[in-house]
């Protein structure tokens, strides 16, 4: 009954927040409001016990309170600055432009996807993936440098999903291109680059529309791509033989009739009560080489530094799981202090390129604010904003939309000259 009751609070304490802060924003793919409704909604299904977990220690809720106070405050403050709430202009994406990229980028990751066949054949062979499944997981790795040509991959799925909204067609050659990007998302073993390349492109497809709150085709939209994510996952899962129903059935509380969702619900719930198991434990105090590393991974180039590994280690809640929602690296470098200073960085950041697309709806600043918004909807389970392919997706969006700013701004400068010489010419004639 108690957990019955806490889930019950969770939600209308959530539905309240959510009211507030879409009235303020009016953008329902809003950074805040993403990372309220994960957060809110994935704390109270813990709560419905359909998974035996480890309670929650007062630790874990404070942590969870804590960061959800300062994600609001960094999300407002950087709203408030630099005008996150203004309505958005016009869609201002050069179709011309865009179809270029597109094309290069095709191309290029392409190239990718024929380099890491071929670096997979030469490691272990590909026919691994069907005889072997486990060992071709444990085996599989990324080519050095040209992998990030393959990482490319992810962005076109939304740059096709863009031209489609500018011009509701698509050219001939973009099915290739969806099918390059499927073939990358299939050569990895595990699931996050198909949901990166399909949540990606849905927040980037309803960052170029203004709609109301209930917008029916958004939610058939969000529908649709949850059974393609539930289904992707649930056969991944499978094949690589990783379902937790298998492992721990004595600790899941399923109908029989639903084990295909057990394994998402359980990834997406079970970051919770092992949070409060890591906050119960003290900080490791790495100042600053696990929240930034990125940046260290480039100094261990040039100097010896110590390099922070990516997974966590793997703790019993009961079931064992190594995911301890984004706040991992944060209190592992700066303890109780970093619980309130990363969410509190992250919110302003993200905010910051919301504002951004607002003010120019130009491509580039919407891939990077729904960039930032996707790293908000997976922060239960990881912490995208540290990670290298996270910056080096962050780098192209800046470029590109500092490219258009100065394309926009040659264009316009070329309009005006040609006015004041027609008026020349006008007056010369005169």
């Amino acid at each position: 009954m108690i957990n019955v009751l806490t889930f019950t609070f969770i939600l209308m304490l959530l539905g309240l927040l959510i009211r507030f802060v879409y009235s303020e924003f009016r953008h329902f793919y809003h950074p805040l409001i993403l990372y309220l409704i994960v957060w809110g909604v994935g704390v109270a299904l813990s709560q419905l016990g359909f998974v035996e977990y480890t309670p929650i220690t007062l630790h874990g809720w404070t942590a969870i309170a804590l960061s959800l106070f300062a994600f609001a405050c960094g999300a407002l403050t950087s709203s408030w600055i630099f005008g996150g709430r203004h309505k958005p202009v016009a869609l201002q994406i050069d179709s011309q432009l865009l179809v270029r990229l597109l094309a290069v980028l095709t191309l290029l990751g392409g190239l990718g996807v024929i380099l890491q066949s071929m670096f997979l054949e030469e490691s272990f062979g590909l026919d691994l993936y069907l005889t072997n499944p486990l060992l071709a997981r444990r085996l599989h790795t990324h080519i050095p440098i040209w992998g990030y040509l393959d990482l490319l991959n992810v962005m076109n799925v939304g740059l096709v999903v863009l031209y489609w909204r500018n011009k509701r067609r698509l050219k001939w050659w973009m099915l290739i291109t969806l099918l390059i990007c499927l073939s990358s998302s299939l050569l990895t073993t595990d699931r996050t680059r198909l949901f990166m390349m399909v949540i990606w492109a849905e927040l980037a497809y309803g960052a170029s529309r203004t709609t109301g709150f209930f917008d029916l085709r958004r939610f058939w939209r969000i529908g649709l791509v949850a059974i393609v994510l539930l289904v992707f996952f649930s056969l991944i899962g499978r094949h690589y033989k990783r379902s937790y129903v298998e492992r721990f059935p004595q600790y899941v509380h399923f109908a029989s009739s639903m084990t295909a969702i057990v394994d998402p619900f359980i990834y997406y719930t079970s970051a919770f009560p092992a949070l409060g198991q890591l906050t119960q434990s003290p900080s490791k105090m790495y100042m600053g080489k696990a929240s930034f590393a990125p940046l260290v991974h480039v100094a261990s180039l040039a100097i010896e530094v110590e390099q922070i590994p990516l997974q966590g280690e793997f703790t019993f809640v009961p079931m064992e799981v190594n995911t301890y929602t984004y706040l991992r690296q944060f209190y592992a470098d700066f303890g109780w202090f970093g619980v309130l200073l990363g969410p509190y960085l992250c919110a302003f950041l993200v905010c910051y390129f919301d504002a951004m697309r607002r003010r120019h709806m130009s491509l580039g600043w919407i891939l990077l604010a729904t960039l930032g918004s996707y790293c908000c909807l997976l922060s239960t389970f990881e912490n995208l904003f540290i990670q290298e392919a996270i910056w080096f997706f962050a780098l192209i969006c800046l470029l590109l939309a500092g490219y258009e700013r100065v394309r926009r701004s040659t264009s316009d400068r070329a309009g005006k000259n040609d006015s004041l010489s027609a008026e020349d010419s006008g007056q010369h004639y005169n």
